[in-house]
């Protein structure tokens, strides 16, 4: 597994990589390292609000003299058990150029091409989630996180190595409480609402100091989570292998249906073939597009809708109630993370004295003996938990932060249904 460190740039810049990227994609893996885009694909792709091209021409031009740290944790194991770690650098670009035309075209070296071609990577490619995120620290934890979704969890890493993949190398950050209040909060909060995974923070602890962090992931069923699987349904269809056969480049093309739907694509193909352009088909193939020539009348489309509108009715009915089902499970465990993280925090601001005082109310709570036993021999001491084992996470979950809400926290810490209705104020 391949971890990529870009955290310092802004989120314009990771957004123009990622279109990049996803325009590469398949030529990285037929040897490939050159490719073309034209800006204004770039700019829709970004949700850029300017015709101000010269500022993305920039952003490529940065890209190019960025360097990259990628992090490698070989799937070898080494002496001790545990997962070598590679730390090697490169260059995200090793060349850009601008031609005549609005044309950006670039390439990557060697050994970048070989890291972003696997498979893990292309989940990065989520261009329609990045859109929705308003920092770079929620992007940057979403494409840290999102390709751990089939394994359920990043495993623990330390903390400096996560500062540096998040972007907070900041000396304030240097500070736990400010990094965990100002970053992993915000970021983690803004991936589980925008995107489609949902994370939660995890801390291990040397000394009662957090020293890794690990992040489970699981898939928000309530939004779609990878826009590869949407893309290679696409580059089946009738509309994308016309475009490609006229000379549309692949992310070109994929922009074009995902903006129009296949159907209007395959009426502005109709109309340029109708015409037989000798020269530039392509240029000729774009400018239809983006004109609209061949696209049906108003009244044509209104038809063709009225004829699904009941379908439609029908459909939306049934998918609200199971959404309105699967948002109320969603909610529960985001209410459970909150009671997590919010006892954590007010453990971490108690004295000797009341965490004494927490130790024996969660001793007389405990029933079961293995559990009475590990509590015992960890002196009662709730930074010692390792939340990687079950008895632990349960202890914890099940009674270190009930007892800890209801000894430090406010009332509205532990109720569900006032918690429902300020996430309902605040949407």
């Amino acid at each position: 597994m391949v971890q990529v460190a870009m955290g310092e740039l802004g989120l314009l810049h990771r957004k123009c990589y990622n279109v990049a990227l996803a325009n590469a994609y398949e030529g990285l893996g037929q040897g490939k390292r050159t490719f073309r885009v034209p800006v204004s694909v770039v700019s829709d792709w970004c949700e850029f609000k300017s015709h101000n091209y010269q500022a993305l021409y920039d952003v490529f031009e940065e890209l190019r003299v960025t360097p990259v740290k990628s992090v490698t944790f070989d799937e070898k194991e080494a002496k001790k058990g545990r997962k070598r770690k590679r730390v090697s650098g490169d260059g995200l670009l090793s060349s850009f150029a601008i031609i005549e035309g609005g044309i950006i075209e670039y390439s990557f070296s060697d050994h970048m091409a070989e890291i972003l071609h696997e498979p893990e990577q292309y989940i990065w490619l989520s261009l329609n989630a990045q859109n929705k995120f308003d920092s770079k620290y929620e992007l940057n934890l979403f494409e840290n996180c999102v390709r751990y979704i089939s394994v359920g969890s990043t495993g623990f890493k330390p903390l400096e190595d996560w500062r540096g993949l998040l972007g907070a190398k900041d000396p304030y950050y240097d500070d736990f409480k400010n990094f965990n209040r100002k970053v992993l909060k915000a970021a983690t909060q803004g991936v589980c609402d925008k995107s489609g995974i949902i994370v939660s923070p995890e801390f291990e602890r040397e000394k009662r100091k957090v020293s890794k962090i690990k992040f489970t992931v699981s898939e928000n069923p309530q939004m779609q989570l990878f826009d590869h699987k949407e893309h290679s349904r696409i580059r089946e269809s009738a509309a994308y292998k016309r475009l490609v056969e006229i000379g549309l480049q692949d992310v070109e093309a994929i922009h074009w249906i995902n903006k129009k739907g296949e159907a209007g694509v395959l009426e502005n193909i109709a109309y340029v073939e109708a015409k037989k352009p000798d020269k530039n088909p392509t240029g000729y193939m774009v400018a239809a597009l983006r004109a609209g020539y061949g696209d049906k009348s108003l009244e044509e489309r209104k038809r063709e809708e009225a004829a699904q509108k009941q379908l439609a009715k029908n459909a939306e009915a049934r998918e609200q109630k199971a959404q309105a089902e699967q948002a109320e499970e969603m909610l529960k465990a985001e209410f459970s993370t909150y009671q997590k993280s919010r006892a954590q925090d007010l453990i971490e601001l108690q004295d000797e004295a009341s965490i004494t005082a927490l130790g024996q109310i969660v001793a007389d709570a405990l029933v079961i003996r293995e559990m009475c036993q590990r509590w015992e021999a960890i002196k009662r001491d709730p930074s010692q938990l390792d939340l990687r084992k079950s008895n632990d996470r349960i202890i914890f979950g099940g009674y270190v932060v009930a007892e800890a809400l209801k000894l430090w926290g406010d009332p509205q810490d532990l109720d569900f249904e006032e918690y429902k209705k300020q996430k309902s104020a605040i949407s």
